[in-house]
């Protein structure tokens, strides 16, 4: 299966080892709903969202150190870096990223 990040549902009912019926019977009650639809309402799933329903893990990547970067072209515009750091500060701060 390719890495596409969309599954159509009897692409997932093959991934998930399942019948087409079964997934669209999951769906109505609630069991595993698709992660989205297209305009013409057709299910589609995600590999991430399938994992996660089997309980199979995938290997997260952590990393093991965050660098925000900011810069000015010129000294008149350095007023803007202190901005420029407290914007990166409380991106960081959101994401929960520690020691950047």
């Amino acid at each position: 299966m390719d890495d596409r990040k969309e599954l159509w549902i009897g692409e997932a009912a093959k991934y998930v080892g399942r019948s087409v019926k079964t997934l669209q019977i999951w769906d109505r009650d609630g069991v595993l709903a698709p992660a989205g639809r297209t305009p013409t309402n057709r299910r589609f799933y995600t590999k991430t969202q399938l994992d996660l329903f089997l309980g199979r893990r995938r290997e997260a990547v952590i990393p093991t150190r965050v660098i925000a970067y900011c810069r000015v072209s010129t000294n008149a515009q350095k007023p803007d870096l202190v901005n420029q750091k407290r914007t990166l500060e409380a991106f960081c701060a959101a994401r929960g990223l520690a020691n950047v």
